[in-house]
């Protein structure tokens, strides 16, 4: 299980938001919005259906995760966290008593939704 973890944190850092934006050509000086990246902002479903199927309000995860309420709204909404960290999404899993390999492919999963990365 260790090694599928470590192969999907090195897969998650090479596949960053910033590789994109270099691959299709915008300097990151640039004001970005989602209509010049594509980025299609969605619900992060899995962390919403994880924290209701554990009976958890948003408060309650944003109060253990010691940040603002309306941050963690946001991290939900796909309004923040467009590439979250490593350590946030661990901080995540803890909280959510979420598997972390599962978590990331999730987060992966959700990025590629987005279309804030791709695989291809």
């Amino acid at each position: 299980m260790q090694v599928i973890y470590s192969k999907l944190i090195t897969l998650y850092n090479l596949i960053t938001v910033e590789n994109y934006i270099r691959r299709i050509g915008l300097s990151q000086s640039k004001s970005l919005n989602s209509n010049q990246c594509g980025f299609i902002l969605k619900n992060r479903e899995y962390l919403i259906k994880r924290r209701e199927s554990l009976g958890y309000s948003r408060t309650f995860v944003a109060d253990e995760l010691d940040m603002s309420l309306d941050y963690y709204y946001q991290i939900e909404n796909g309004q923040r966290g467009k590439r979250m960290s490593v350590e946030m999404l661990a901080r995540i899993a803890k909280v959510l008593k979420y598997e972390r390999a599962r978590l990331l492919e999730n987060e992966v999963d959700y990025l590629i939704q987005c279309n804030l990365i791709s695989l291809n």
